[in-house]
């Protein structure tokens, strides 16, 4: 064998002696005994997530949807053939989805950067479409900050 070959093998055989000496040092999980659950982090799927999603979707919009017990927060990046009032839409799906939170709010994205963000309580949404106030009262109730 050649000095190069040799000096070859060794530094592969080094290399290997190195990994296994790491592999042996790595924490290790205890195994389970029978009939003992691990502990995990509960994750908590919500349906209004995956409905309201769907619902934007159809759109033609591909937004992060966030439903919690206090409000619904949706933002995208709207698509250039969209018009940006589709927020109204926006607004009445996520109600409908999620009635009894509190605030809605929607994070609008023009080409990937910030642009709008149209904030309303879930309840003026509501009356909006049940045809209890006018749209333009609805507008009113409306909170929008440019970007």
């Amino acid at each position: 064998m050649s000095r190069k070959g040799l000096f070859g093998l060794v530094v592969v055989i080094i290399i290997v002696v190195i990994a296994v000496t790491a592999l042996m040092f790595l924490p290790r999980e205890k195994p389970l005994k029978p009939g003992v659950t691990p502990e995990a982090e509960v994750i908590e799927l919500r349906e209004e997530n995956t409905t309201l999603y769907a619902l934007l979707y159809q759109m033609g919009l591909d937004p992060l949807v966030d439903v919690t017990d206090q409000r619904v927060l949706v933002r995208y990046n709207l698509p250039e053939e969209i018009n940006e009032e589709t927020y109204y839409r926006v607004l009445a799906y996520s109600a409908r989805v999620a009635p009894n939170t509190k605030e809605i709010i929607i994070q609008i994205y023009r080409d990937y950067s910030p642009y709008l963000e149209v904030r309303t309580n879930t309840q003026d949404v509501l009356s909006w479409i049940g045809g209890e106030v006018s749209r333009e009262e609805f507008s009113n109730r409306i909170r929008r900050e440019a970007k």
